[in-house]
């Protein structure tokens, strides 16, 4: 691990060797071995400190994966979808005047897409709810926090 890294590069690059260490289900001397290998020696006691306090991130990272990625990796997906469907009505177009009973597999294989596709526009609206429940919960929180910012200046004056 290069020395030259900040204090904020080395933390995160310590969350991820956690992550991999409790995605891989290591034991207690594997992870140490593991995060000594990646240039973080630390005993035990170290190691669960770490461990808890990146747990205890989960329902943030959750918030961030909902709020900012979950729509956006899901409309990349329904575009890929999109993407497929279209090259296998090219390929249907292509194959059904000579090889009628590929072209026929091709129509067995679209109708495939098709339902992934309908699926995905039923989960979008779902998801759409989910991150507009979400950002409205952010937004009254962060009214509710200035709100009181407000009364604690007034009280201080």
């Amino acid at each position: 691990m290069s020395k030259t890294k900040s204090n904020g590069e080395k933390a995160i690059d310590r969350e991820v060797c956690i992550l991999h260490c409790v995605t891989m289900r290591l034991t207690t001397a594997e992870c140490l071995l593991y995060m000594d290998a990646h240039g973080y020696k630390m005993g035990e006691s170290t190691y669960y400190k770490h461990k808890k306090d990146f747990q205890a991130k989960y329902q943030t990272r959750a918030d961030n994966i909902m709020e900012y990625e979950l729509l956006e990796q899901h409309m990349k997906r329904i575009d890929a979808l999109l993407t497929i469907e279209h090259e296998l009505w090219t390929l249907y177009n292509i194959l059904k005047a000579h090889e009628p009973y590929q072209a026929s597999t091709v129509l067995g294989k679209l109708t495939v897409v098709q339902g992934y596709i309908a699926s995905a526009y039923g989960v979008t609206v779902h998801i759409i709810g989910k991150q507009k429940a979400l950002v409205k919960l952010n937004e009254h929180e962060s009214s509710e926090s200035e709100r009181l910012r407000n009364v604690e200046h007034t009280r201080s004056k």
